[in-house]
C-alpha cells in the first residue's frame, strides 16, 4: 500500500486537485462554462475551428495564440466541451503546485515550500481560474516552470535548464506578451554578472518559443509582430482620459468581444488618422495615443501609474473576463475559502523580504517588479497579476514559518508585525471603484448580451435582470432588458426599461419602430 508521509507534497497536491474538480462540479450548474463570454468565447470558437482544420487562421494575431492552439488539440482529440478544459487546467495545476513545492524548497527551505503548496491548494482566486476558460492557469504553469528551471541552472550550471526555462517563458509569452520584459530583464542580469553564455541562451530559446507565431502573421499577414497587435489599444486602455489602472472599455468600442473589439480600434484609428491603417499600425498608433496623453498629462499619468500599483496590491480581484464574484455565486468552494490576495500578498512580500542574498533572490525581485511594471504600463487586473501567485506562495510560505517560530521561542519582532498590519490595511483598503466591481452585474450583463445576440431571448431577459438586481441603477442593463423586451414584443416593459435609462418612449412609440423594422426589405 502506498503510503504518503505528512511532510509530502502528495497530500495538498491531491487535495487541491480534487476542490478544482468539486468546483468544476458546481459551476457546471451555472451559465459559466455554458454560455461564454468575451475572451473564453473568443479562444472557445477559434479552438473549434483549429479542432477542424484551419490551422493558421486569418490576418495578424490580435489574442495571444497559445490557448487556442492548446485548446483545439484537445477538442480534436476529445470533442469541442469548455468542461473539458477545466478539468485538464485543474490536472495541470497539480503540475504547478509540484512545481512550486520543488521551487520553494530550493529558495527557502523544505517548510517554506511545503507550506506554500498547502496555501496554493486552497487559494480560491486560483481555484477559480482553473474552473474558466481563460489563460491564466495555463501561464502560471509556465511561468513556475520556468523560474524552476532558473534556479535549478543556479545550482549546477547545467545549459538544459536554461533552454528549458527559455523554451517555457517563451511560450507563456504566446499566452500573454507581458513576461517578454521579464526575459529580457533576465538575460541583461545574467549578462552583466558575466554569465554571457547564459544570457545568450535565455533569449535564443525564448525567440525560438515565439519564432513560429512571428513567421506566421509575415505569411498570412504580410504584417510583423513577435506575438500580436493588441499591445497598442491595451496601452491605451490604462493611458487615456477615462481611464482608472483597471479594464474600461473606451467609449468608441461597441463591444469587448474581441471578434469586434479590434475593428472598433482600426475605425476609430482611421477616424482619426485620416487614413486606413493595417492592424500593426493600429497597434503603433494606439501607444502613440495614449503616450501622448501621458506625456501631455504627466501628474494624471502620476495618479495612474499610483492606481495601478495600489490596484496590483489589493485584495480585489478586478476583472477584465469572467469575474471570480460571479463564479462565487455558483460555487461554494470558492466562496467559502476565507482569504485572498490580500492576505497573500502581506505575508509573501514580507516573507520574501526576508529571504538573505543570493541569485535566486534578485531573480525573485526581478520576475515580481517586472510583473508589476507590466500592470503599470497597461491596466491591472486580477488575472494579469496571478502569476506573481507563485513567489508569493513561496513567501507566504517563509512568512507562516517564521511566526510559527516565534510562537514556539515565545520571542516576537515588532518591526515585522507591524509592517505586516500596515499591509493588511494597505491591501485589503476598498475604493468605490473597488466596491462596485465586488458584484457581477457586468457579468450577467455580458451574459445577457450573449444571449440577446444568439436569439436565446429568454435567458437575456434572465440575465439581464440578474444584473440589474446588482445594481438597479445599471444603465447598461436597463438598455440591454429594454432591447430583449422589445424583441420578444413586450413594448410596455421595455418602454419602462429604456425610461429607467434615461430614454423616454412610449410603448407605442416601440411598437411603431418595431413595425417598420420588419417591414423593411
Amino acid at each position: 500500500m502506498m503510503r504518503f508521509k505528512l511532510n509530502s507534497p502528495a497530500i495538498p497536491i491531491g487535495l487541491g486537485v480534487i476542490l478544482r474538480l468539486l468546483n468544476i462540479k458546481f459551476i457546471l450548474a451555472g451559465p459559466v462554462l455554458k454560455t461564454l463570454i468575451i475572451d473564453s468565447a473568443f479562444y472557445h470558437n477559434r479552438a473549434m475551428e483549429i479542432a477542424g482544420g484551419d490551422i493558421l487562421g486569418e490576418g495578424v494575431f490580435f489574442m495571444s495564440p497559445l490557448y487556442s492552439y492548446l485548446m483545439g488539440l484537445i477538442y480534436a482529440v476529445m470533442g469541442a466541451y469548455p468542461v473539458i478544459i477545466a478539468i485538464f487546467q485543474a490536472l495541470l495545476s497539480g503540475v504547478t503546485l509540484w512545481l512550486i513545492w520543488s521551487l520553494g524548497k530550493r529558495i527557502a527551505g523544505e517548510s517554506a515550500g511545503l507550506i506554500a503548496v498547502w496555501l496554493g491548494a486552497f487559494y480560491p482566486a486560483w481555484i477559480y481560474f482553473d474552473g474558466v476558460m481563460l489563460t491564466a492557469s495555463l501561464i502560471l504553469f509556465l511561468n513556475t516552470a520556468g523560474l524552476w528551471a532558473l534556479v535549478r541552472w543556479f545550482e549546477g550550471k547545467h545549459p538544459g535548464w536554461l533552454i528549458m526555462a527559455g523554451f517555457a517563458l517563451g511560450l507563456s509569452a504566446l499566452a500573454r506578451p507581458g513576461i517578454l520584459l521579464f526575459i529580457v530583464v533576465a538575460s541583461v542580469w545574467l549578462f552583466i554578472k558575466r554569465y554571457h553564455l547564459a544570457a545568450a541562451l535565455l533569449i535564443i530559446w525564448a525567440l525560438a518559443a515565439v519564432s513560429g507565431a512571428a513567421i506566421r502573421n509575415i505569411v498570412v499577414s504580410g504584417e510583423f509582430a513577435l506575438t500580436t497587435a493588441s499591445g497598442g489599444m491595451n496601452f491605451y486602455v490604462g493611458s487615456n482620459p477615462k481611464a482608472t489602472g483597471l479594464y474600461v472599455e473606451p467609449d468608441f468600442l461597441k463591444s469587448a468581444e474581441p471578434d469586434y473589439e479590434l475593428e472598433d480600434y482600426m475605425n476609430e484609428a482611421k477616424r482619426l488618422s485620416w487614413k486606413d491603417l493595417t492592424a500593426v499600425e493600429t497597434s503603433r498608433f494606439w501607444y502613440k495615443m495614449g503616450l501622448l496623453y501621458l506625456i501631455e498629462h504627466p501628474l494624471r499619468a502620476v495618479e495612474l501609474w499610483w492606481n495601478k500599483i495600489f490596484y496590483f496590491w489589493n485584495n480585489l480581484e478586478a476583472p477584465n473576463n469572467v469575474s471570480i464574484y460571479l463564479v462565487k455565486r455558483y460555487s461554494p468552494v470558492v466562496k467559502y475559502i476565507p482569504w485572498g490576495f490580500g492576505i497573500l500578498a502581506s505575508l509573501g512580500l514580507i516573507g520574501l523580504g526576508t529571504l538573505p542574498a543570493s541569485p535566486a533572490k534578485r531573480l525573485i525581485w526581478l520576475y515580481i517588479v517586472s510583473l508589476l511594471v507590466v500592470n503599470m504600463l497597461y491596466f491591472t487586473s486580477s488575472e494579469f497579476r496571478f502569476p506573481a501567485v507563485t513567489l508569493l506562495l513561496i513567501g507566504a510560505g517563509i512568512g507562516i514559518g517564521k511566526i510559527a517560530g516565534w510562537v514556539r521561542d515565545k520571542w516576537v519582532d515588532w518591526r515585522i508585525i507591524v509592517l505586516a498590519v500596515a499591509m493588511l490595511f494597505f491591501t485589503h483598503y476598498q475604493t468605490t471603484t473597488a466596491q462596485k466591481l465586488t458584484k457581477p452585474r457586468m457579468d450577467y450583463f455580458n451574459l445577457g448580451s450573449v444571449s440577446l445576440k444568439q436569439g436565446d431571448f429568454n435567458s437575456a431577459e434572465r440575465f439581464f435582470l440578474l444584473s440589474l438586481a446588482e445594481d438597479a441603477n445599471f444603465i447598461e442593463g436597463h438598455m440591454g432588458l429594454g432591447t430583449t423586451l422589445l424583441e420578444k414584443g413586450d413594448y410596455v416593459r421595455a418602454a419602462a426599461e429604456f425610461n429607467a435609462a434615461g430614454y423616454p418612449v412610449t410603448p407605442e412609440f416601440l411598437q411603431e419602430q418595431k413595425a417598420l423594422e420588419n417591414r423593411e426589405p
